[in-house]
Formats: structure tokens, C-alpha cells, sequence
């Protein structure tokens, strides 16, 4: 496997590993306010800047949370 495909699944699951751990905290706080971007980095451990390299804000994030689960909902639905 080459160093390229590495990167891409690494940048792949960490981007994966940021919106289960941001959704999680958004259930859990039941609230959009009181979950924050340096509070789902420190729950995966990374800095806020490496968020950020994958998202511009958090409502980036959370309307990509949103759009996810549409798609998913719609799949279950057909």
C-alpha cells in the first residue's frame, strides 16, 4: 500500500472519528451550544486546529451531521 493511500484513509477515520465523536456529544448535551469544537477535540484528542483542517466551524460539522443522517434515513425509508 502506498504512502499516498495511507494518508487518504488516515485523513479518511480521523474525519470519521471527528463527526461519531461530535454527534455522540451533540446527543448526549442535547443541545447544540453546549458542545463545542475544543470539547470534541479533547474527546479524540486532538487539537482544535486539526478540526478545523477538516471543517471551517462547527456548523459546517453539524449540517454535515445532518446531511448524513438524511441520507441515512432515506436509504432506510426506500
Amino acid at each position: 500500500m502506498s504512502i499516498t493511500i495511507r494518508r487518504e484513509q488516515h485523513k479518511e477515520e480521523l474525519r470519521r472519528l471527528i463527526l461519531d465523536t461530535a454527534e455522540r456529544l451533540f446527543v448526549e448535551a442535547g443541545s447544540y451550544d453546549a458542545v463545542s469544537m475544543r470539547k470534541i477535540a479533547k474527546e479524540i484528542d486532538y487539537s482544535a486546529t486539526t478540526i478545523y483542517l477538516y471543517f471551517k466551524d462547527k456548523d459546517e460539522l453539524f449540517q454535515t451531521l445532518l446531511r448524513d443522517t438524511l441520507r441515512q434515513l432515506s436509504r432506510a425509508v426506500r
